[in-house]
């Protein structure tokens, strides 16, 4: 059990400011590469406020048939309505989700923690820790 703990705790040691890290990346990634699909299925007024929160892609293939799966979730600024933009096998389709902006934010703000938790609060003098 003590071996699971050090390894869960190395892993959100450094996995934390990794993500703290990537959301920017992520944001600014919608903004110099907009994805033409997400654009065309936001429409010409929501594309311009949207915002990239998050993004996944997928591959399977089975015999001869490859199916692709790409997602872009966004979040639109004036609304704060989050939507995710789908594009499975060559059909686009759009979702709004009213959660996906509470998660993006509530992981955002655990990354945060973990890392002030990890890296950045001062610890106590009087207790050392055995290395």
């Amino acid at each position: 059990m003590n071996r699971f703990i050090h390894w869960l705790t190395l892993l959100l040691k450094y996995a934390c400011p990794l993500v703290v890290a990537a959301v920017p990346c992520v944001m600014a990634v919608g903004v110099f590469a907009p994805w033409p699909v997400a654009q065309q299925a936001l429409g010409p007024s929501d594309a311009r406020e949207a915002v990239l929160i998050a993004w996944s892609y997928s591959s399977k293939s089975s015999g001869n048939v490859i199916h692709k799966r790409r997602e872009q979730s966004y979040v639109l600024v004036p609304t704060l309505r989050a939507m995710t933009v789908i594009e499975e096998d060559g059909q686009v389709r759009t979702e709004e989700d009213a959660l996906s902006l509470v998660g993006a934010v509530v992981r955002f703000a655990l990354a945060c923690l973990g890392t002030w938790w990890f890296w950045l609060r001062k610890r106590s003098q009087g207790r050392m820790r055995a290395a």
